[in-house]
């Protein structure tokens, strides 16, 4: 009956804005053919390595673009089978641990910058230019992103030993689906909850509403034109959206990655706070005290007052601008216009705006509705398939399903 009653109402919801960009009037999802190599089911089942490519094409124009697969999901990077299977098996966790999970582009570096400051104070040297990412001589306090970092298939960053003699508390950082999140099983047992909380981990999932992150991720992520991908222009947005929804695209579907956290976040006794970040943002000091709750820790008003305004956007962008590396994400690409074109007089980091709802400048009426009916029959086979409620999504605009 709750399924029912959510099927219903999101139909009654689907976004009709105001605000959308004139330029962008003729993006239509429905022109465009995606194809995937190999097919994501078989890749699952089998839960394959290597190289997954897809593509969109409209009949004029094809764009190519490629990720590493592990364990049959796209992921930003390429793990080794053997290195990978060891880390399930092996790697050790403390009842200290805190891991921040997310699907991309959904608020991880935030929720990152937050727990830090939470478990180590306002005087924390943090770096989020660099992603918070752990570095023993620059970022001693950082995010350990394990499966890239030990199980990487070019040159591991870190042994196992090293990720051992880490101090208390250690933060990790990690994309994964819930099915190949390290802790959940062994080398190969299927994933469950009662694994993950034999570990001792507290886990923060964040989410956010599948619009803006698949904008967020398209900034990112969307091919840039080159000799390589014998393409011209940028991937128009259309394009991007066919790929998002049918989880062409870095770490799958964001369906199946969010739902199944979800479901994990509501079980008895869960080690899993599930956050969004339109709540975030909504009531930075009501998430910050949560986060704290759920981690264990006894904090003030006046500390997480301090960490809100040290965890806000406006604090975190000066904060990466102001020490600027040469590893630093920064990249021209995500100074790109909708439109395929890109301008080359700007740069930005991966903290691009930081804004809830903004989905709408880069869509058009047609693509806004397009994705919602993707989006609302996608998440309703996977709440089906998970007995539960989905989560619910502000989309901005007066709209939430």
């Amino acid at each position: 009956m709750l399924l029912l009653a959510w099927l219903i109402t999101s139909v009654d919801a689907t976004c009709n804005p105001e605000g959308f960009d004139p330029k962008n009037a003729n993006l239509d999802m429905a022109r465009w053919r995606v194809h995937a190599n190999p097919p994501v089911d078989t890749a699952r089942t089998n839960r394959a390595f290597g190289a997954y490519k897809f593509s969109a094409s409209d009949g004029r124009e094809t764009f190519p673009v490629a990720f590493g697969m592990v364990e049959g999901w796209p992921w930003p990077h390429r793990c080794d089978p053997a290195k990978y299977r060891r880390l399930h098996a092996t790697v050790k966790f403390r009842n200290t641990d805190v891991a921040v999970a997310s699907y991309p582009k959904t608020g991880t570096t935030w929720v990152e910058q937050i727990v830090l400051l939470l478990l180590h104070g306002a005087d924390a040297k943090l770096d989020p230019a660099s992603r918070n990412t752990y570095n023993a001589r620059r970022n001693p306090l950082g995010c350990v992103w394990l499966e890239p970092m030990v199980a990487s298939a070019r040159r591991a960053r870190m042994s196992l030993n090293q990720f051992a003699d880490l101090p208390a508390p250690r933060v990790l950082k990690s994309h994964a689906p819930f099915d190949a999140f390290l802790g959940t099983r062994g080398s190969t047992d299927n994933a469950s909850l009662a694994n993950l909380r034999q570990t001792g981990l507290k886990v923060i999932y964040v989410a956010r509403n599948p619009k803006d992150a698949a904008v967020s991720m398209y900034f990112q992520r969307a091919p840039l034109p080159g000799k390589r991908n014998n393409i011209k222009r940028r991937m128009p947005m259309d394009a991007w959206c066919a790929l998002y929804t049918k989880g062409y695209v870095s770490c799958g579907a964001f369906v199946d990655h969010v739902a199944r956290w979800h479901a994990v976040s509501k079980a008895v006794e869960s080690p899993v706070l599930f956050v969004t970040y339109e709540e975030l943002k909504q009531n930075p000091a009501k998430g910050v005290r949560k986060i704290a709750d759920h981690l264990g820790l006894e904090r003030s008003d006046e500390d997480i007052n301090a960490v809100v305004k040290l965890s806000s956007f406006d604090a975190m962008a000066a904060q990466a601008r102001k020490a600027p590396r040469p590893g630093d994400a920064r990249n021209a690409k995500y100074a790109t216009l909708t439109n395929g074109a890109v301008d080359a007089k700007s740069a930005s980091s991966h903290l691009r705006q930081g804004g809830a709802g903004t989905w709408v400048q880069h869509f058009s009426p047609l693509l806004s509705k397009q994705f919602d009916a993707a989006y609302q029959s996608t998440m309703a086979v996977a709440a089906a398939r998970l007995g539960g409620p989905p989560p619910a999504f502000d989309f901005g605009h007066g709209c939430v399903m």
